[in-house]
């Protein structure tokens, strides 16, 4: 887990600096909606999905860990807030039952505090890491896990109701 979030922190101060000279001043309008990005680092052959992608499958292993970034960019008019939203299930056996299941929604996002005007990064990003390996351990000592879905969507929002929505992901074990 440790090694995670210095992995996570190297990358987002990486994207921090790299994006630090490209900054835009808010204008009062914005007529293009912003572009989005959704990818995965840490698995090998893992698809980049954009607002043009179409949805997108991956099975992973039982140790498998990453991190799933959601990056937005609006060059003309900056971009407000960058969410990656997502769900988890993970179905399991109980003793004498027929099964069952837990499922959990959530999102993190990157919001900027600013108004017509202000200067702004052109990109924001926000991220979430993952281990498939404490999700399986997360399941009941009286059950037995069978499997997991995971899905992401990221969403880009620029300050003038520009909304540019990412391909649906899907991550599954086994």
């Amino acid at each position: 887990m440790k090694k995670t979030i210095i992995f996570l922190s190297l990358i987002l101060w990486g994207m921090l600096f790299l994006h630090c000279d490209e900054d835009v001043v808010v204008p009062a309008s914005d007529p293009t909606p912003p572009t989005v990005k959704l990818s995965v680092i840490g698995i090998d052959d893992a698809p980049v999905l954009t607002q043009a992608s179409d949805d997108a499958e991956l099975t992973v292993g039982a140790f498998q860990r990453f991190t799933v970034m959601a990056t937005g960019t609006d060059p003309d008019g900056g971009l407000l807030n960058i969410t990656l939203s997502f769900s988890q299930s993970v179905y399991y056996t109980l003793p004498g039952d027929e099964g069952g299941y837990g499922h959990g929604d959530g999102y993190k996002d990157n919001p900027a505090i600013a108004r017509i005007g202000s200067t702004v990064p052109v990109t924001r990003a926000v991220a979430k890491a993952v281990s498939i390996r404490e999700i399986r351990e997360s399941v009941s000592d009286r059950a037995t896990f069978t499997h997991l879905e995971l899905t992401y969507r990221a969403v880009a929002e620029n300050f003038h109701d520009g909304e540019t929505h990412s391909a649906l992901l899907t991550i599954r074990h086994p």
